[in-house]
């Protein structure tokens, strides 16, 4: 969504620019860090993170 790229562009940056920092910054990078069992609850409905990225999560 353009809107939520504008806002995180303005905290961390270009994400070309600052691929590295955009990269730590992602939840996904640290997933397999994860070592208790962790419950996602998710709006199938979630306008600023689609379903398919919880569930990939």
């Amino acid at each position: 969504m353009p809107n939520v790229k504008s806002k995180l562009e303005l905290q961390i940056g270009d994400p070309e620019e600052n691929a590295d920092l955009w990269e730590k910054r992602s939840p996904i990078t640290h997933v397999a860090r994860v070592e208790d069992p962790l419950l996602i609850l998710h709006g199938v409905n979630d306008p600023l993170c689609p379903i398919s990225q919880a569930r990939a999560f």
